[in-house]
């Protein structure tokens, strides 16, 4: 008989794996789960968050060609040269379920002032339930904002929103 791949042991016991080196393992991949869990769902969050952003950028591109224009800023989004492929549409359009952007529709004082705002909300369909209970908001100011013109900034609501905030580097 070929011993070759039998392994000996002493007082003649077979191979296997004893309960303590099976659970071991099972607390290693646990705890590399619980680490990398995290990681990966702050890389989806990111990932969600940069194609919402390019919408509002296209936004805000549209708003200024039409301001430069017209001498105004639209309240009607319908008027602006720009689509939503993964978005509705609407005065608030809400972007993959995670996303809620207000474009200024029906707000002269915000078109006046140059605003568009984006809250992360996954989950919720009222944009001021997203306001208030979202991670954390994004907005961009025109040029013709009174106190802060070009400015992007990202606020954070919860914990989880701040954090985002700073590795976005607003």
């Amino acid at each position: 008989m070929n011993r070759k791949h039998l392994k000996s042991f002493p007082a003649g016991k077979n191979s296997g794996f004893t309960l303590i080196e099976l659970l071991v393992v099972v607390l290693i991949i646990g705890i590399l789960a619980a680490i990398a869990l995290p990681q990966y769902e702050k890389a989806v969050m990111k990932a969600r968050a940069i194609n919402a952003i390019q919408v509002v950028d296209a936004i805000a591109k549209a708003s200024e060609a039409y301001y430069l224009a017209n001498g105004t800023y639209t309240q009607n989004v319908g008027d602006l040269d720009v689509t939503f492929p993964q978005c509705g549409s609407g005065s608030v359009i809400s972007c993959d379920d995670f996303f809620m952007i207000d474009l200024l529709s029906n707000d002269s004082l915000r078109a006046t002032s140059g605003n568009i705002y984006m809250s992360y909300c996954p989950g919720i369909t009222v944009w001021e339930e997203c306001t208030q209970k979202g991670d954390f908001r994004y907005n961009i100011n025109f040029h013709v904002h009174p106190t802060a013109p070009d400015q992007r900034t990202c606020t954070g609501i919860t914990d989880k929103g701040k954090a985002f905030c700073k590795t976005m580097n607003f």
